[in-house]
């Protein structure tokens, strides 16, 4: 159906766009002060982002200076990283711009120019700095929203195999990048594609993954952008009442933002279900909202979608002129942006029409029409594209976690070997510090003994000197006492034999008086 295609298409677009609550005289203010290139750079870049859902020329024309700008002070003959992502990041959302525009040539040639400018400095990743690891996680970064980008152009072309090969390379980056947000993002784009392929078990997975990690991350664009995913793909399976009950969770959402991208679609999505439920005042009331919303936008693709969807309701309410009006508008805006989904889908309408209004001939042509646009989508070969896009990204992620598993295994095995190696040393160095000790032990116990030895021999010979010494002191002691009774036995005979001189005193005074 037309619009639950459109409302893929809606919300894809609507991640990519930046936050568009600028103030534009705040940035021109910036602009105008700005010192350096570089901020000019980024104010240019955020004045187009501004412009980018209302006024889609003047955000080529802001995009465009900043890639001029970027260019300019690149140094051309040796351009660094950090020139390069400046000029893919211009490049790529002047491609988008086109894109809204449907100028699809002109944004995918947009994109292999950027994707060009990346790629280089992606070659060796080996040996880089911190600084160079920083700016080759940027150039990543913007590769994969590049890829997503061109996924999305193809998408919107009704080329699944094509939209679906860029996705998986995109998630594939993504997830290398460990980034939960652009990893969601993808997963639901390749939901999109599931479920214009009918695939809806496929679909709804992709998509309550998608959901699953935006709601641990509190986005509530992307949150509302999955809900009504997942109401789509009920809506195709004929379950209304569980569409309805996605889609105006989704709205309630939507209305407290106030964003414009999101509630065109949901108005979109919501009129589809009426009109298969056949209230189809109901369907007119959110269709003409959706289309209104969506001119004030100036997306072709979602405009394209909503024409179809009101020439086919006029169609069932017996409006047919305004029916053929509204559908041949449809069909010349699909087939200007080449969106073959949006082309198959108007030309089966117009060939309903003709065939109610009795116009066989015209019915047929457009019905034959229908199914030659319908087998270009459906074709082997795309479908063989389709099988190889997803075998290639399970076969690219296996190759990953097998080569993860292999450089683990070997970096365990580096480790084990380290820690031997480690091991080893310490044995060799402990053996080595046993032998050092015993060899210090063994010579201390030998001169230890050595000293022992000659303390004990100094020991007797002080021993035997002392004896000696005590000997002759003995024989000193003996001599002296020997002297000494000598000395004492002749002063005993001098005093016996020698008067002391008390008495000659008094014996010289006797004889005096005497006399």
């Amino acid at each position: 159906m037309a619009v639950l295609f459109l409302a893929l298409i809606n919300l894809m677009a609507v991640a990519f766009v930046f936050s568009q609550n600028r103030i534009p005289d705040s940035l021109n203010l910036v602009l105008k002060n700005a010192q350096h290139d570089t901020s000019r750079i980024k104010a240019l870049m955020e004045l187009g982002n501004y412009f980018q859902s209302s006024e889609p020329d003047s955000s080529i024309y802001f995009h465009t200076q900043a890639r001029l700008l970027a260019e300019k002070i690149s140094d051309k003959t040796n351009p660094n990283a950090k020139d390069d992502l400046r000029i893919a990041e211009a490049l790529r959302r002047t491609g988008w711009d086109h894109y809204v525009l449907g100028n699809n040539k002109k944004a995918l040639s947009l994109y292999d120019e950027a994707l060009e400018k990346l790629e280089k400095h992606l070659q060796n990743e080996t040996g880089q700095t911190s600084v160079q690891k920083t700016y080759t996680t940027k150039i990543r970064t913007v590769k994969a929203a590049i890829l997503g980008s061109v996924g999305s152009v193809y998408y919107s072309e009704g080329n699944y195999a094509n939209a679906l090969q860029y996705y998986f390379k995109g998630l594939k980056v993504k997830e290398e990048l460990g980034t939960k947000n652009g990893t969601a993002w993808f997963l639901s784009s390749i939901g999109n594609v599931y479920a214009n392929l009918q695939d809806y078990s496929k679909a709804t997975d992709y998509y309550f993954k998608a959901l699953k990690m935006d709601e641990d991350l509190g986005d509530s664009p992307a949150i509302v952008a999955d809900l009504a995913h997942i109401g789509s793909v009920y809506g195709q399976q004929n379950e209304y009442s569980l569409a309805l009950n996605y889609y105006f969770k989704a709205l309630k959402i939507a209305e407290e933002s106030g964003n414009k991208n999101h509630l065109a679609t949901l108005f979109g999505n919501i009129g589809t279900i009426y009109d298969l439920q056949k209230n189809y005042p109901g369907a007119l009331d959110y269709y003409l909202k959706s289309l209104k919303m969506e001119q004030e936008l100036g997306y072709k693709q979602k405009i394209a979608g909503s024409l179809g969807n009101l020439g086919s309701l006029y169609t069932k309410t017996g409006k047919f002129a305004e029916a053929e009006k509204e559908l041949k508008n449809a069909l010349t805006l699909s087939t200007e942006i080449n969106a073959l989904n949006l082309i198959s889908t108007h030309q089966l309408s117009l060939s309903q029409l003709y065939d109610t209004t009795q116009r066989p001939g015209l019915a047929f042509i457009y019905y034959k029409k229908y199914i030659a646009s319908r087998d270009s989508i459906n074709s082997e070969q795309n479908q063989k594209k389709l099988v190889r896009a997803e075998m290639n990204y399970e076969f690219d992620k296996k190759e990953a976690i097998t080569k993860a598993e292999n450089d683990k295994q070997v970096a365990l095995a580096e480790e084990e070997s380290k820690n031997q190696k480690i091991i080893i040393w310490f044995a060799v160095f402990g053996f080595g510090l046993v032998v050092v000790v015993l060899f210090v032990v063994t010579r201390s116990l030998r001169v230890t003994r050595k000293q022992k030895r000659i303390i004990e021999v100094q020991k007797d010979e002080v021993q035997r000197q002392k004896t000696i010494v005590e000997e002759q002191k003995t024989v000193v002691e003996e001599k002296q006492k020997e002297i000494l009774d000598s000395i004492y036995y002749a002063r005993r005979i001098q005093r016996a034999l020698i008067a002391n001189e008390k008495y000659i005193e008094r014996k010289l005074n006797y004889l005096r008086k005497k006399n």
